[in-house]
């Protein structure tokens, strides 16, 4: 069973964010957050490093390093899309927004493809 809460939150331009998240709920225990974060670009070596902070966040993840086959039908409805610009081609960063144009799904960029910049992004759109 699932339970949605919406987070608001006041941005630097004074506009408001509504951010959707799904809670988990098992034997009428919260089990956790989850969220849904597709991160696009950054380093191989870094996959496992990307999937085990998006799990301290409590956020389900799909990491995409390279331009892949069939990318776009993969990328879904996520909750928060997270664009590592340094190490992507304009291809696929091009792929990504579009597959994201008209949801609900909030955007992030980085050009650094580091775990401080993965943190901090998490940071703000996620629940610890």
């Amino acid at each position: 069973m699932f339970l949605i809460l919406y987070k608001v939150k006041l941005t630097k331009s004074n506009s408001v964010d509504i951010i959707k998240q799904k809670l988990v709920i098992t034997n009428n225990k919260i089990k956790g957050v989850i969220m849904s974060v597709v991160i696009v670009g950054g380093n191989d070596c870094m996959i496992r490093k990307y999937k085990e902070i998006c799990e301290q966040y409590k956020c389900s993840s799909k990491i995409f390093t390279h331009m892949k086959t069939g990318m776009k039908k993969q990328i879904g409805n996520p909750d928060l899309l997270v664009l590592f610009t340094g190490t992507m081609s304009h291809k696929m960063a091009r792929c990504a927004i579009s597959e994201t144009k008209g949801l609900k799904t909030t955007i992030e960029r980085s050009h650094s493809g580091s775990v401080s910049a993965l943190k901090n992004i998490l940071e703000i759109h996620a629940v610890k």
